[in-house]
């Protein structure tokens, strides 16, 4: 066999992974809007017809980057559910995984959940909305001891996440910090509310 034809798949995969990586920088630093196949290209010192050899348009690439964002997470969540086997503990590290991805991947982020998405987008963002539902809810019904479907224990602890990511990546940055929490550090905040929310719906049992 032609060693140059096995190795093809793997400097693909290789240069897409390349290609992902530039472009996720470039639009954390220039925003995603200025982002464009030419520019990318340019990065790369590639031609651009180079890059039309992996994605077809800008939209193409976004969705790329898009449907990488949320493997990234995923993969992250998974790793911190891995690590332990009490439902507390795996919460409490799920809880951290997620606010950290956000926190230091928050261009990203914000592109992954942003509102008013085209179709494709949404679609995206729902799959991995219920996929994260589905997991946390057979923790917190565990933790709990409840028999209903404790939506509102999953709707609690998505709230908590997602405003102090919303804090930590905006507020927190702004003059008015310490009008807030004063020398407070928000991911020590956001511990503290973690722990406070488990042992809130702990069963007794």
């Amino acid at each position: 066999m032609d060693t140059q034809q096995t190795n093809r798949p793997q400097r693909e995969v290789a240069n897409r992974h390349l290609i992902l990586e530039t472009a996720i920088r470039l639009g954390t630093e220039n925003g995603w809007q200025k982002l464009t196949v030419r520019n990318l290209a340019s990065e790369l010192h590639y031609a651009p017809p180079v890059l039309y050899q992996f994605f077809k348009n800008k939209e193409d690439l976004m969705k790329a980057i898009v449907k990488n964002g949320f493997d990234q997470l995923k993969t992250e969540l998974q790793k911190a559910l891995d690590a332990y086997s009490k439902p507390s503990d795996q919460i409490f590290a799920f809880a951290k995984a997620r606010y950290r991805f956000a926190t230091e991947n928050s261009a990203l982020h914000a592109l992954m959940f942003s509102p008013g998405s085209p179709e494709w987008h949404r679609q995206i963002l729902s799959e991995n909305i219920r996929s994260t539902h589905h997991t946390i809810h057979g923790l917190l019904k565990t933790l709990s001891g409840r028999t209903d479907n404790c939506n509102d224990l999953v709707l609690n602890l998505i709230c908590i996440i997602k405003g102090y990511t919303f804090f930590t990546t905006e507020i927190y940055k702004t003059r008015h910090k310490k009008e807030i929490i004063g020398n407070l550090e928000p991911s020590d905040e956001f511990d503290g509310a973690i722990v406070r929310f488990i042992k809130a719906i702990q069963s007794d049992e």
